[in-house]
C-alpha cells in the first residue's frame, strides 16, 4: 500500500512541476483513432425503370453522393431534366463493409426532409452494386462522382 501511495505521489508531482505544454506535447504523440463508419453511399446510383433502360444507362433518378462535404444531388430525368440538391446523413442499424442498412436523411435546399431506410449490397471482388431506399426503389452503384 505504501508503495502505491509512493508512487502516485510521484505522478501527481512531476504533474505538477512539468507545465500543461509539455503535457499536451506528451497526449499529442498518442494515436488517434476514427472510430466512425465509412460512408458507403458515397458515388453515384442511380435508377432505372427497366433492364433495357439500365443497359442503356437511361436512368430515371441518379442520386450522387458526396461523403466528405456530406452533399447529394438528386437528378430525375423526363421531359426536361430536375435536379434537387442538399445535405444528407446515414445512420446504420448493421454494417459490414459488404452489408449494412439503416436510416438515410435527405435534407433538401428547400428546407424539405425526406427519410429512407436503406439497404446496401456490395461484394468484395466488385465493391458496391447497388442499394434499396424504402418507397423508391433500387439503385444501381455507377461509380464515383
Amino acid at each position: 500500500m505504501k508503495k502505491i501511495l509512493t508512487i502516485c505521489v510521484l505522478i501527481f508531482s512531476l504533474f505538477m512541476l512539468t507545465g500543461c505544454d509539455d503535457i499536451n506535447a506528451v497526449i499529442s504523440l498518442l494515436p488517434k483513432f476514427d472510430t466512425t463508419l465509412p460512408n458507403n453511399l458515397d458515388g453515384k446510383w442511380a435508377y432505372f425503370d427497366s433492364e433495357e433502360e439500365r443497359l442503356n444507362n437511361e436512368f430515371t433518378r441518379q442520386f450522387t453522393f458526396d461523403s466528405k462535404e456530406q452533399r447529394f444531388k438528386l437528378e430525375i430525368s423526363g421531359v426536361g431534366t430536375i435536379t434537387k440538391s442538399g445535405s444528407y446523413s446515414v445512420q446504420y442499424k448493421t454494417y459490414t463493409i459488404t452489408e449494412c442498412n439503416g436510416t438515410l436523411t435527405l435534407y433538401y435546399e428547400d428546407n424539405s426532409v425526406e427519410k429512407y431506410n436503406f439497404y446496401y449490397k456490395a461484394t468484395a471482388i466488385d465493391g458496391p452494386e447497388y442499394i434499396t431506399l424504402s418507397n423508391s426503389g433500387t439503385y444501381y452503384y455507377g461509380g464515383k462522382k
